[in-house]
């Protein structure tokens, strides 16, 4: 659409082009059913209406609100704006269906994408909690743009800001957009003072010193946090300022590994759509319709079959796998053991949840940590040869045998072990018995915080269990997660050999209670 005509006329014009290559065009990111109305707010919107004229089920847009969008992108020289609402055709699936395949390059190629977290209905303020953070669709609208900045509700003029207790944060702007009533910032701006319990800015104009904003657009963190704890801070938003604050490198391990950390955060209306919503990330493109179920309709529960499909495009790129240790606290997928179990959306929670045995769930943030891949130790992630279509990946892993123990290794016994993520004790087998059970390397980690985390003792090596499917099988399956620090580090290396083992089909232990299908199964 047109900006200057909506400016002026509050005309809605839609151009059409072949190519978006050479187009100079502005695009937003939202969730379709936001934060509502104010109350007692009558505001000026409209609704876009699909097949047979009927409700999209997007909340109605405000007019003032497009009417802000489009007048940062006038400011910025950017005369075009691209909403899927008014710019995918609402009533016509296959063109839909195309333009969701072409998704990323949608996002990829725009100047800037201007995100309004709570919605199209109405103008957030930075106080309020959000639901952009936790929807599939959103990471790529995030990552994908060259720029990302948020339009919020802001009634002070524009100034200079940083989150709080950040010292050595360079000052960023908050831009007016419209007088009185809305600004913009950049989005790593404010995922950062999200962590930290709001932001200082200081206005164009003299003051007597920083004014304090409180922003919990994107969560809300605790006020105070025991050291020890620190590492649990709100994962979601810390993996995504991570990618979008530059600290991995673009397409780099630890690149690809946050985008995975993020993408089991969050939650999609299909189950399909984990994949397809982040598949462009990775530079792939997989057609839906290539996933049909036995009625030759597209099975938007699965998202087995995309995962898979997924990783050996990816593989095929000569990528590693990445996916390794983004969630050590969830119970494996019991159909793909290398991936953790995929989240559904609570409507309850309003938020992304892992679902365990026996009808139990926790949130899909509270099974990470706040951490990302130290790019500083080089220790690369497995090698992989291959994923075959039952999921198995055939991978290089530096490990040494391990049984399961009963009981932690009384004091002064010097016996080898670890402590697994469940709880479980791991000790080294006798030389004569058959080999069960591996304790393999996987990499370093780094905690995200302003002040680094000073003074916490931060175990920042991790390693996995592979166990043998069955007595004289040569497959395995990822049966938990363990933690080490830099004292066994040389240890391990000096012990560990390296195995070219198959991996991560399912989990026989598991096969009775699919968690996510029979949880879906007793809901309909």
């Amino acid at each position: 659409m047109r900006c200057s005509t909506f400016i002026q006329q509050g005309l809605i014009d839609i151009y059409e082009y072949a190519s978006l290559l050479n187009v100079n065009y502005a695009i937003i990111s939202y969730v379709w059913n936001g934060l509502p109305p104010l109350p007692g707010a009558i505001p000026d919107t409209f609704e876009v209406l699909g097949v047979d004229n009927k409700p999209t089920g997007a909340q109605p847009i405000s007019v003032e609100l497009l009417r802000s969008a489009c007048e940062a992108a006038d400011r910025a020289g950017i005369d075009l704006l691209w909403l899927d609402q008014l710019c995918m055709k609402q009533s016509d699936s296959s063109d839909k269906a195309w333009q969701m395949e072409h998704m990323h390059e949608i996002y990829s190629n725009c100047r800037v994408c201007y995100v309004f977290p709570g919605g199209l209905a109405r103008f957030t303020d930075l106080n309020e909690e959000t639901d952009w953070i936790n929807r599939g669709w959103t990471l790529q609208e995030a990552i994908a743009p060259s720029a990302v900045e948020v339009i919020f509700r802001w009634q002070n003029d524009s100034c200079q800001a940083r989150p709080n207790g950040w010292p050595n944060y360079p000052l960023l702007p908050i831009d007016e957009v419209t007088a009185n009533v809305c600004a913009k910032a950049p989005l790593s701006l404010l995922l950062d003072s999200t962590l930290n319990n709001g932001l200082s800015y200081w206005p164009m104009a003299p003051a007597a010193g920083p004014q304090h904003q409180e922003v919990n657009i994107f969560g809300r963190a605790q006020n105070t946090v025991p050291p020890g704890q620190a590492i649990l801070i709100l994962p979601n938003v810390a993996t995504l300022a991570i990618i979008v604050g530059g600290h991995v490198e673009r397409d780099s391990d630890p690149y690809f590994h946050s985008i995975w950390k993020s993408t089991f955060m969050r939650s999609t209306k299909y189950r399909s759509d984990i994949i397809f919503s982040v598949m462009g990330l990775f530079g792939v493109s997989l057609s839906p319709t290539s996933f049909m179920d036995e009625s030759g309709r597209l099975d938007t529960n699965d998202c087995i079959r995309p995962a898979i499909a997924l990783v050996q495009k990816i593989l095929e790129r000569g990528r590693r796998a990445t996916w390794l240790g983004i969630s050590p606290f969830s119970p494996p997928c019991p159909g793909l053991t290398t991936f953790p179990s995929f989240p559904r959306f609570s409507p309850r929670e309003r938020t992304s949840v892992v679902d365990f045995p026996n009808n139990r769930w926790a949130r899909a943030s509270r099974l990470m940590l706040n951490e990302y891949v130290d790019p500083d130790v080089e220790y690369p992630f497995p090698q992989v040869e291959s994923m075959n279509d039952q999921g198995y990946l055939k991978m290089y892993v530096k490990c040494m045998p391990v049984v399961m123990g009963g009981a932690v290794p009384a004091a002064g016994i010097n016996v080898p072990w670890l402590e697994d993520t469940n709880g479980a004790i791991w000790t080294q087998p006798d030389p004569n018995d058959d080999i069960v059970a591996y304790a393999a390397l996987l990499c370093a980690f780094r905690p995200y915080s302003p002040t680094n985390f000073q003074g916490l003792n931060f175990r920042r090596f991790r390693g996995f269990i592979l166990v043998r499917n069955r007595p004289s099988s040569n497959s395995w399956y990822i049966k938990s997660y363990f933690r080490f620090d830099d004292g066994v580090w040389d240890w391990w290396l000096g012990r560990a050999g390296t195995r070219l083992l198959s991996v991560g089909g399912h989990d026989p232990d598991l096969e009775l209670h699919n968690y996510v299908q029979n949880n879906l199964a007793r809901i309909n």
